[in-house]
């Protein structure tokens, strides 16, 4: 992955190294129990990401904020999100999807879940609002760490 200094500087800062991989049975059995496929490309970002917080301060002198985002699927389906959640999501907002969804984490200080897709899109929805972050990984972690706008639909 080529990536930005800023880029690699917050996620180092948030514990990611080259070559990381870690275990996520526990999301694993978590969505097995909800009924979530863990498709190739959702587990191949979590194994590498998952469980990292990523925090900086917003660059928009006009925003005094703390910007936060984190890759753990656990906090993202909350105690009631399930498949159908996603299948919703998904069918609500085919025309732009055309894929199905499953959540790896929350952006925005935990105000959009964070979505993959089995082509490795990435999404972000909150109350039938959705935004893309990127087609791959690297587009994805520009936008969130640097920030950038997201194309909205």
């Amino acid at each position: 992955m080529k990536l930005s200094g800023i880029i690699m500087k917050r996620l180092t800062n948030a514990g990611w190294y080259e070559g990381r991989k870690i275990d996520i049975q526990d999301i694993k059995d978590l969505f097995k129990e909800r009924g979530i496929d863990l498709f190739e490309t959702a587990e191949k970002f979590l194994t590498e990401f998952a469980m990292l917080e990523i925090t900086f301060q917003d660059p928009n002198p006009a925003f005094d904020m703390e910007e936060y985002i984190h890759f753990n699927p656990k906090w993202s389906v909350g105690d009631c999100l399930d498949v159908k959640y996603f299948q919703d999501l998904a069918e609500e907002h085919n025309d732009e999807i055309r894929e199905k969804v499953i959540p790896v984490g929350e952006t925005d200080r935990g105000n959009l879940i964070l979505l993959i897709t089995p082509s490795e899109k990435y999404y972000g929805y909150t109350d039938g609002c959705l935004v893309k972050f990127g087609d791959n990984t690297e587009e994805m972690l520009e936008c969130l760490c640097l920030p950038k706008v997201p194309k909205i639909f």
